[in-house]
């Protein structure tokens, strides 16, 4: 061999084993090479991990045997083969691993020809892709449904419900949406955590859709509200039958973890308008029916109507309003005087919440926190009220004899049943610096019966705070001795409307009495509320009530007022009860 000869020989064993090294170094793409006819001549080593066989099983086949083996993989080889000889071939294809698994490769495929021009073969390259196709997939699925649940979402439901507005003109049945909300679910949510309330969730889907036919929809709005839509539907009475038969099935009581758990729906039912009737419109007027039938009671079916439409505007302002008050700063607090009975000192105030309303002016508490509730708007209104009452409680004067006056706060029953409200009170005890012996939290006395269990880790974690506990209303939730005595509650606030006939009403005597001894053998503090006649102050007087509140001795006040009133107690005396009064309100 001729020293041209060897040095050509080696310069061609370098190049081929430098291709042999680049194209072993690529992990992740499988590059075969094919002859004109497709059949595979080499493969690199990433190929043979991506394909699961070895480079012997690779060369000895045509490139047909990596497509699938149905009978259409040999085709959709050979059309790759001939767009790639005419040019360029690039596409995801589903090809084979192994002789079981599949996989799916973005294939490309160009033809290599000679100096000529003549084809000589191919080079096929595939990555796996599978995982992007699969996340594609999945960002798709998630786009269109419900996390939590699997069920569809918003957009897809309201897709859906625009196609079969479509399709009821052709055999003159409307569709019908079905709009549910949750009775008690924020409640559930709120006491037993989020958990607990995703695992209602996923259990009402999917109670639902073994109630519903085959080919209705069923989606989640998110929170506690899911849609229905139903198509075929005869009339609107033949829907509410159906929504009661899924208010039913709601209702049955559920275990979650260790607790039996009861919820109940309200449903709304809108039948469909005609096609030129917007998708979006027809859920709005579900969603309105629903709340009509929440206003009668928990598991009520509604059916929309015309009238109704007008109010469900109403509550959407009512809603704006709020939010925009709590914003802007329209949030104002009041503080009514409490007085010792026989000394005529302030011993404190309590403090509740008003709204500046641009239009209406000055809301009481009822106009509002139903609303708020409603809304869980609840949770930012109501420790804003507990900041500013914090503040405040650092700035009372004492009394006479040094003891700090007490400041009394109400909580919601949504906020008693929070899990974080001991960590929220904390905090906002922290920024303020409050002293917690000056507070003392209300709650009602139906809260503290409805749901004793999840309230009572709250409250006991309140007390470790140092704060007081009062039950608020006293007498009108039915509670035992029992509840008081296992939340360690300080106060009892006896409700207005056992003080209202004092004076007039032997038996009303005889009721605030039986209080006020359970009471003292309950080592308990007393509040008597709705104080507005003297007749009324001269009986608890009698009976031994050591605290009272009400109009007839000072209305709620602005802050400013309210530091007057403190000057005016400060100095004791007896009690002056003025029966001109404005109109009562918390």
């Amino acid at each position: 061999m001729s020293d041209s000869e060897r040095t050509a020989a080696v310069r061609s064993m370098t190049s081929e084993a430098l291709s042999r090294a680049l194209l072993d170094s690529l992990p992740d793409v499988a590059v075969l090479a094919l002859d004109a006819d497709g059949c595979v001549v080499r493969s690199n080593r990433a190929a043979e991990d991506i394909f699961g066989r070895t480079g012997d099983e690779l060369t000895r086949g045509h490139v047909s045997a990596l497509y699938p083996a149905n009978g259409s993989g040999a085709t959709q080889a050979r059309a790759a083969l001939a767009e790639a000889e005419a040019g360029h071939h690039k596409d995801a294809s589903r090809l084979r691993r192994g002789a079981d698994a599949h996989f799916v490769g973005e294939v490309t495929i160009t033809p290599l020809r000679g100096d000529k021009g003549a084809l000589e073969g191919f080079a096929h390259v595939t990555r796996d892709v599978t995982e992007g196709q699969e996340l594609a997939r999945l960002l798709s699925h998630q786009a269109l449904h419900d996390a939590l649940t699997g069920l569809p979402n918003r957009v897809l439901f309201i897709d859906r419900v625009r196609q079969a507005l479509l399709r009821g003109t052709r055999d003159d049945r409307k569709p019908v949406v079905i709009f549910l909300d949750l009775d008690g679910f924020k409640l559930v949510n709120d006491s037993l955590g989020h958990e607990a309330g995703d695992e209602l969730l996923v259990l009402v889907a999917a109670r639902l859709e073994t109630v519903v036919r085959p080919g209705d929809s069923i989606a989640r709005l998110g929170g506690d509200e899911f849609v229905v839509l139903c198509e075929g539907l005869e009339d609107s009475a033949v829907a509410v039958c159906v929504a009661e038969r899924i208010v039913a099935a709601v209702a049955v009581p559920a275990l979650i973890g260790e607790r039996e758990v009861v919820v109940q729906a309200s449903a709304g039912v809108a039948v469909g308008r005609g096609p030129d009737a917007a998708a979006e419109e027809l859920l709005h007027d579900a969603d309105t029916a629903m709340y009509r039938a929440k206003g009668r009671g928990r598991g009520q079916v509604s059916v929309f109507e015309a009238f109704m439409r007008p109010r469900a505007l109403e509550r959407l302002t009512a809603e704006a309003d709020l939010r925009r008050a709590l914003t802007l700063g329209g949030l104002r607090v009041h503080y009514q005087v409490v007085a010792d009975v026989q000394t005529g000192e302030a011993v404190g105030f309590e403090a509740l919440a008003r709204l500046a309303h641009p239009s209406r002016g000055l809301l009481l508490p009822a106009e509002f926190i139903p609303l708020a509730e409603e809304t869980g708007l609840i949770f930012r209104l109501g420790a804003e009220v507990l900041r500013a009452a914090c503040v405040q409680a650092s700035r009372w004067r004492t009394k006479a004899d040094g003891t700090p006056l007490l400041t009394l706060v109400n909580l919601s029953a949504r906020q008693a049943a929070q899990p974080d409200l001991p960590a929220s009170v904390e905090r906002i005890l922290a920024e303020t610096g409050a002293d917690p012996a000056t507070l003392c939290l209300e709650i009602t006395e139906s809260t503290l019966v409805s749901d004793a269990r999840s309230t009572s880790r709250s409250l006991l974690a309140l007390r470790e705070l140092g704060l007081r506990l009062a039950i608020d209303d006293f007498g009108t939730g039915c509670s035992s001795l029992a509840y008081l005595r296992r939340f360690s509650v300080d106060v009892l606030k006896i409700d207005a409307s056992f003080v209202e006939g004092l004076g007039r009403d032997e038996g009303a005597a005889s009721l605030a009495e039986a209080m006020l001894g359970m009471a003292r053998a309950l080592g308990l503090t007393v509040i008597a509320e709705g104080v507005e006649r003297a007749q009324q102050l001269d009986v608890l007087r009698e009976l031994g009530c050591p605290l009272v509140q009400g109009y007839g001795l000072e209305r709620p006040q602005p802050l400013d007022a309210a530091v007057r009133t403190v000057r005016r107690f400060e100095r004791g005396g007896p009690l002056v009860v003025s029966d001109a009064h404005p109109e009562r309100g918390r």
